[in-house]
């Protein structure tokens, strides 16, 4: 029951209103990160793959394999 009225307490008082308030505003953020990601994935990975096969092109090949 302790537990309970601190909680409560805690949410009464100008901080508790204002980690509560970060709380939602870091799901929020978190919710949009894990939305874009989810959404632009696939353009992502295309985009790192051209960039990682141009520097393939530009890099200087070793003819004797060392």
């Amino acid at each position: 029951m302790k537990t309970v009225q601190r909680f409560k307490a805690f949410l009464r008082g100008e901080r508790g209103v204002s980690a509560l308030e970060y709380a939602i505003l870091v799901g929020v953020i978190v919710v949009g990160v894990a939305a874009a990601l989810t959404t632009f994935s696939g353009d992502i990975a295309t985009a790192l793959g051209n960039i990682g096969d141009q520097i393939d092109d530009i890099t200087p090949q070793n003819p004797d394999g060392i």
